[in-house]
């Protein structure tokens, strides 16, 4: 979850993020084959021009943003080996709604869209069983550990100026990420194979297991935090900045971010045939393609008009299959 938050504070800095919300339904078989149904929903990439050249804004194109907009999501997908189903339009409110079925080959390096595999596993335990865990990433840094520079004491008023100058800094910045956190929803489900028998973290529902992240948690976190004088004193008197990006994260994994298991016992049987599914998805991409208005050349050619992070994108989207 983290992954996503630092995600979207980047994109907040160019205001190319919305209200995005995730919804995945994961089927997953005993070998961590399986399958998503994943409905994303957020604004469309607004027409930005690069060239420096000015004049009037682009009109937007409802049918070049949904292409854009489907292509972001195919290309932010890892570890998918065929898509089908494929679909995007234009919701009422003006967002975009893209739904499609992902398959996979192994569920811990499944990732689309903001929903990230990053601490998943799926393995087997000592009595049989099989475990799902989705491990907490909770001391996220933006590299690697360096010797913390000595730290100037402060006296009282300088400590009471710069809680201030925090809050002041909160208070600013706040719209922005109401903005951009306050329509964030992830809610993913896990349909397992065999018999659900210890949960921990999860929501267990008719269909599986669920977890659900909303950024509005998130700003409710913070707001907590600039609101506790003791708390913030202790962060400044350490020598952080309370309103740096990667203090901001750490704040609120430390509330929100938890260890997520479900244990399974068997039998464990396949809950459908992946290879014919997946020879059939891929049998049908080429047409897939043609009613969707996109050809392979298209979906080699970033969907983003720009790089994100110190050291740019991911790297080139994922070859088709």
């Amino acid at each position: 979850m983290m992954r996503a938050m630092k995600l979207l504070i980047a994109l907040s800095l160019l205001g190319l993020a919305g209200c995005i919300e995730l919804l995945n339904t994961v089927t997953v078989n005993p070998d961590g084959s399986g399958k998503a149904l994943v409905q994303i929903t957020g604004a469309p990439m607004p027409e930005i021009d690069f060239s420096g050249k000015g004049g009037p804004p682009k009109q937007p194109d409802p049918a070049k943003q949904a292409r854009d907009f489907l292509k972001q999501q195919i290309q932010s997908g890892k570890g998918v080996e065929a898509w089908s189903d494929l679909s995007c339009e234009a919701a009422p409110d003006g967002r975009m709604v893209f739904k499609g079925t992902a398959y996979f080959a192994d569920v811990s390096k499944f990732q689309v869209g903001l929903q990230s595999s990053s601490g998943l596993s799926w393995k087997p335990d000592a009595k049989g069983g099989m475990v799902l865990a989705i491990a907490a990433d909770k001391d996220e840094t933006d590299g690697p550990a360096s010797r913390p520079a000595p730290v100037k004491a402060l006296t009282d008023d300088q400590v009471k100026a710069e809680i201030l100058r925090a809050r002041q800094k909160w208070l600013q910045g706040k719209p922005m990420f109401q903005m951009i956190l306050g329509g964030l929803k992830i809610d993913q489900t896990y349909i397992l194979p065999g018999k659900i028998e210890q949960v921990a973290g999860f929501k267990q529902t008719d269909k599986g297991v669920q977890s659900v992240f909303e950024g509005q948690k998130a700003i409710e976190v913070i707001d907590k935090f600039m609101a506790d004088d003791e708390a913030l004193a202790q962060s400044i008197k350490t020598g952080k900045d309370p309103m740096d990006r990667s203090e901001m994260r750490k704040t609120v994994s430390s509330s929100l971010a938890v260890d997520l298991s479900a244990r399974v016992s068997g039998p464990l049987k396949p809950q459908f045939d992946y290879k014919a599914e997946l020879e059939k998805a891929k049998a049908a991409w080429p047409e897939q393609l043609k009613k969707l208005g996109l050809t392979e050349e298209d979906l080699k050619k970033s969907a983003f008009p720009f790089k994100i992070g110190p050291g740019g994108d991911d790297g080139p989207p994922p070859e088709r299959p």
